[in-house]
């Protein structure tokens, strides 16, 4: 697997995160995505439909501590999205309210949010599945990307090797025994931060939300508007990601472990030389 194709599947996994098992995600389709989707309003901490003097009012009181403000409420009042609800968020709904500025739209909501931060702070596998291929990946971010990549059911075929270190990105080809090695700058690979970053939806716009017997479905879609990403909550935890793209292929992420984070292993290059 090149450089090329790791990028392929960076962006692939990145492109398929969510859902799997419940019927509302059997339903689901590229065509009829936002049917029955809930929407989901920045600064409408009051979830009535509209931002006005009565949200102000609860975000006033939340900050005074007078009455506090839910969870999911309090991530509508952070309205600039910094991760607390203070001063500034008044002043942003309140110059919205007045015409002078509008508030961004919401980016995400309080799952998702969570999911975030984990991503950015722990080591996952999960498998990634489409009509025409499954395979593992172990990943650390922000620390390096793909510890390693097999295929289930090849295990005759020696799985690829990428580590990210020192910001390098090491790829080894345990068939061929070269390896190939390139600068995180290069434009052709994700860093980790921006892996992460791709893989958790912040580079595709937030669309809403269905829910489904305890289950949350969280809908962004890609900038050209050819693909949804659909993110899977079980009572807040996030299982995993479905993507679906407009001529009608499903492909599915599903996050199988979360574990507090190692050591960095040196890539192991003996016995490898230096494609190129």
């Amino acid at each position: 697997m090149k450089v090329k194709a790791i990028t392929f599947m960076a962006a692939a996994i990145a492109a398929c995160m969510v859902c799997a098992v419940p019927a509302c995600a059997d339903e689901m389709s590229y065509d009829n995505m936002e049917d029955g989707m809930k929407t989901v309003i920045n600064g409408d901490v009051n979830s009535d439909g509209k931002v006005n003097a009565g949200d102000i009012t609860k975000i006033a009181a939340h900050i005074k501590g007078l009455k506090k403000l839910d969870d999911d409420s309090a991530v509508y009042g952070d309205v600039n999205e910094d991760g607390k609800v203070n001063a500034v968020d008044i002043s942003a709904t309140a110059a919205s309210i007045k015409g002078l500025r509008p508030l961004n739209k919401i980016s995400s909501r309080k799952d998702m949010r969570t999911a975030r931060k984990l991503f950015r702070n722990k080591t996952y596998t999960i498998r990634l599945s489409s009509a025409e291929s499954e395979m593992s990946i172990s990943a650390d971010l922000p620390n390096f990307i793909y510890k390693s990549v097999s295929n289930p059911g090849k295990e005759d075929q020696e799985s690829m090797i990428c580590t990210f270190k020192d910001n390098k990105y090491y790829v080894q080809d345990p068939e061929t025994k070269q390896y190939t090695l390139t600068e995180a700058a290069d434009p052709s690979i994700y860093n980790p931060s921006e892996l992460t970053s791709v893989m958790m939806g912040e580079k595709y716009e937030y669309m809403g939300y269905k829910e489904d017997e305890g289950k949350s479905f969280e809908i962004y879609k890609s900038s050209t508007g050819k693909a949804y990403y659909v993110y899977e909550f079980d009572d807040g935890v996030f299982t995993n990601t479905t993507r679906y793209l407009s001529d009608g292929s499903v492909s599915v992420m599903k996050v199988e472990e979360f574990s507090d984070k190692g050591e960095v292993p040196d890539p192991d290059l003996e016995g490898y030389t230096k494609k190129g």
